[in-house]
């Protein structure tokens, strides 16, 4: 009997040993476990089984074609990065039961070939900043229970090349996107997305399928590119800032978007539809202004073209073709393009016929084919006109340096050319003296009668060249050898002999470099050559050299 009670608390601690053991063991498992890297990348089942470890990555979570049936996040609540998925083709389903949020794109994609993805469950899903969902052909339902949204604008959403037949169960609640992209999707028949502004691009492409397209919230949208939808919900859309196409739509019966005002507010645009066989209403009724131009063709059953009945300024081309019965522009008064529109029923408008459309007196009308795409001053909206009128918006700060940078160049442009033609002329004659000095020397032999030109020489006074020593002769002629070398060079030339010096064989020969050093001339050569119209010159010659007949040294040479 004494044994019972002590085997019985041996027992009892037994069992809450373990019992503690438990528990210690439950709570280290449930401590969250934050995996911090700027990137992981999974290529095999077992590494995705060791981030069953992990409730939060901190960087860019990569799956690259993991060869398994399922691939499962037991129980990653976060991604704070980006999150990409490129499928195997074993790969049939993505479960992801805890994560709530991606920091970055969600991105899950199959490979060229297609892929065999069929379900995807993420019931707490609800943040991200975009998703990408592409290569997916025999993905026919997407549902995120929780709402998707994202505290910052989203990047994008693109759903392409999958069998999807509706997005509605995705719940995305985004405010603000930068691009839209919708196509190859060939089961989709409904695109219905609370957005409200989409800042770069909307491309949606509903080959196949004819979607019917319903953005209910849109007040903004940048671009625009529609192909072959069955309708068209833009009741809140106010202003775009590129252009706007639909085309390639059979079943497509109205266009209408009621609220927008201006098409093309970022940049030069575009309105176009084309090929909408079964379109009947085209209606803007509030559409005020295009930067751009409006082109149509291809729309056979588009009979009344009078859906623009506010439409005042255009800046490009309307070119407009079809089957018209009905064509009206009431409030078109500055339209700085050409106005074309052709019916075949047989009614083709020019600018004159736009003119007589007008209803509009009060403004000057324009209608110019050679316009330069931009509103003339007076055709301003009237806040703008009202600042003008007011004194508000004069010369702005670039136009007033404009301005005086053109009278600058006014002044200075005409002043360089001046200058320019003058200094030529400079130095042209600078030239031609220089040549003649070169040539003939004259400020070297210090004659007082120059020749006109190198013509008026006789012809073997042209026919071979001779050196001068130019830094000699002018020490001797302008002063630069001191005095008592001069008396020295008078003394060793006193009494020359004129008669043994050679004379050379045309005057260009003036100096010699023999020991005299003195100056001769051949005269008596000169006077046979040089006719009786160079008396002058003749004279000027024997004036500077002396006639050798009387036996006389010339005048300027040195003792």
């Amino acid at each position: 009997m004494a044994r019972t009670p002590m085997g019985s608390l041996s027992s009892l601690l037994s069992l809450l040993a373990l019992l503690i053991f438990t528990i210690t063991n439950t709570l280290a498992q449930s401590e969250p476990e934050i995996c911090d890297s700027s990137s992981i990348t999974i290529t095999t089942p077992r590494q995705l089984l060791e981030l069953s470890n992990c409730t939060e990555l901190i960087g860019d979570v990569i799956f690259n074609n993991i060869d398994s049936v399922e691939l499962n996040l037991y129980n990653v609540t976060a991604i704070r990065g980006m999150f990409q998925i490129h499928l195997a083709n074993r790969t049939q389903r993505f479960s992801a039961q805890n994560l709530t949020m991606v920091g970055n794109l969600f991105m899950i994609a199959g490979n060229a070939d297609g892929s065999n993805m069929r379900d995807i469950s993420m019931p707490k899903f609800n943040s991200t900043a975009g998703i990408d969902f592409t290569g997916m052909p025999k993905l026919r339902e997407l549902e995120f229970p929780s709402r998707v949204n994202s505290t910052y604008p989203a990047i994008r959403i693109t759903i392409m090349n999958t069998g999807l037949e509706s997005i509605e169960g995705i719940g995305i609640d985004f405010t603000q996107v930068q691009q839209v992209y919708f196509g190859g999707n060939p089961n989709l028949k409904s695109i219905k997305l609370g957005l409200n502004t989409i800042s770069t691009n909307l491309d949606l492409d509903g080959t196949g399928a004819s979607p019917n397209v319903s953005f209910p919230e849109l007040e903004y949208l940048n671009t625009a590119n529609i192909h072959e939808v069955g309708s068209l919900d833009f009741k809140k859309l106010k202003s775009m800032g590129g252009a706007l196409g639909v085309y390639d739509s059979a079943t497509l019966e109205t266009l209408s978007m009621p609220l927008l005002k201006k098409i093309g507010t970022r940049t030069l645009s575009v309105l176009a539809i084309a090929n909408n066989s079964g379109l009947t209403n085209v209606l803007f009724p509030e559409l005020e202004e295009i930067t751009g131009g409006v082109t149509a063709e291809g729309n056979k059953d588009w009979r009344r073209l009078n859906g623009f009945p506010k439409l005042m300024r255009v800046t490009d081309d309307i070119d407009m073709k079809g089957t018209f019965t009905l064509i009206e522009f009431p409030m078109l008064y500055n339209l700085t393009g050409n106005f074309e529109v052709v019916s075949s029923a047989g009614l083709k408008y020019g600018c004159k016929d736009l003119l007589r459309m007008n209803t509009d007196t009060s403004k000057a009308f324009v209608c110019d084919p050679y316009g330069t795409n931009v509103f003339r001053a007076a055709d301003l909206p009237p806040e703008e006109q009202s600042k003008q009128d007011n004194g508000e918006s004069g010369l702005t700060g670039p136009k007033i340096t404009g301005i005086a940078i053109g009278c600058l160049a006014c002044v200075v442009v005409p002043l360089i050319l001046i200058r320019f033609i003058v200094g030529r002329r400079r130095k042209a004659r600078l030239r031609e003296r220089n040549i003649y000095n070169h040539n003939f020397g004259p400020h070297e032999l210090g004659s007082r009668s120059l020749p006109s030109s190198r013509a008026e020489l006789p012809s073997h006074a042209m026919s071979e060249t001779y050196e001068i020593a130019p830094a000699k002769i002018r020490q001797e002629l302008m002063g630069d050898i001191p005095l008592h070398e001069l008396d020295a060079m008078s003394e060793h030339k006193k009494n020359p002999d004129i008669t043994e010096t050679p004379v050379p064989d045309s005057p260009i020969e003036r100096v010699s470099t023999g020991a005299g050093g003195r100056f001769d001339s051949d005269v008596s050569r000169l006077e046979s050559d040089v006719s009786s119209e160079d008396d002058e010159y003749t004279d000027s010659i024997i004036h500077a050299y002396g006639d050798p007949e009387m036996d006389m040294k010339p005048k300027n040479m040195i003792p």
